[in-house]
């Protein structure tokens, strides 16, 4: 019976652990999101609700309100040196009866900024892409890496 009950005292210990890691770390995340501001005016029909950002990623919540006349809202999101340190791009297909919400994996954000365009997207075109630039460098890690086999 003795060690019956130390056997349920280390249970419930384990489960108290648990119960009190998840508590901490629930905490720990979601007092880490700091608010980022507009660095220029918000276009008209565009309303954010929420911009965050934490020392690696962030989210940005909205609405927009009006029917979009060009095929793109563009965020750019900046540093604290005002630099650009990457952008965003949402279209009319990806709302959801006028609400959007989406994450960004970059770092040290502090500002962003919004407007509507009619540019497209840079996408990656793997048909640019080559490896003959690096054949050299290629051939010499095989042989490297060859060596040690």
């Amino acid at each position: 019976m003795k060690r019956l009950k130390t056997f349920a005292k280390y249970i419930l210990l384990i489960v108290l652990f648990y119960f009190f890691s998840n508590i901490l770390i629930f905490i720990g995340l979601n007092t880490t999101y700091d608010n980022i501001y507009p660095k220029t005016s918000i276009p008209e029909g565009v309303v954010i609700s929420s911009a965050k950002a934490t020392l690696v990623n962030g989210e940005v919540k909205g609405n927009i309100s009006s029917k979009l006349d060009s095929k793109y809202v563009k965020f750019d999101f900046y540093t604290d040196i005002d630099s650009l340190a990457g952008s965003f791009y949402l279209s009319e297909s990806e709302l959801e009866n006028g609400n959007f919400e989406f994450y960004f994996k970059l770092q040290n954000i502090e500002s962003y900024s919004v407007e509507i365009t009619d540019e497209k997207p840079d996408t990656l075109n793997l048909e640019d892409f080559s490896l003959e630039q690096f054949k050299g460098h290629v051939i010499l890690s095989l042989l490297f890496v060859a060596m040690f086999i």
